[in-house]
């Protein structure tokens, strides 16, 4: 007798740009609070590479960002640590030259191509205007959320 096995689902593959991984980082909405929580179950393959986690250092040592955020030293580092550990880190081989507006966005197309990802997860206009990218599909946290089959729990509306 034959046993009926059905294969598991195969986890996406996603690029989160630097916006969308500090977004959630800090966890401060409802969809970047839903998205790690994601993340940190392993719903989805989280691609990133050198470049990327440069800037995500960066980003998060901007005054306006550690301050307005209570960011020490330590937290960024340990972010970045968690991150590393949770994402596949591409070589960084390949270069690409697409978005004339921003070139230094080139590196999360780069990145997804690299790790044949699935998506990339922008809220960049110079990013998201392309749409798709040598057939990676580029979307929003919300779209990206939809996709994951997550829910974002809004606040009920105010009976009248």
């Amino acid at each position: 007798m034959a046993e009926n096995f059905s294969a598991a689902p195969r986890r996406l593959i996603v690029v989160l740009d630097t916006n969308a991984l500090v977004r959630v980082a800090l966890a401060k909405s409802p969809l970047a609070r839903v998205l790690r929580c994601s993340l940190e179950r392993g719903d989805f393959v989280l691609l990133t590479s050198g470049d990327i986690l440069n800037e995500i250092g960066r980003v998060l040592c901007y005054p306006r960002i550690a301050i307005h955020h209570a960011l020490s030293e330590a937290a960024i580092e340990e972010f970045e640590l968690a991150v590393r550990k949770a994402a596949v880190v591409v070589p960084g081989l390949y270069v690409v030259r697409k978005i004339e507006a921003d070139p230094s966005d080139d590196m999360f197309l780069a990145c997804a191509l690299e790790g044949d990802a699935d998506y990339i997860v922008s809220e960049d206009p110079h990013v998201r205007d392309l749409k798709t990218y040598q057939g990676i599909q580029i979307i929003s946290m919300a779209q990206f959320s939809e996709k994951l089959g997550l829910s974002v729990a809004r606040p009920a509306s105010p009976q009248t």
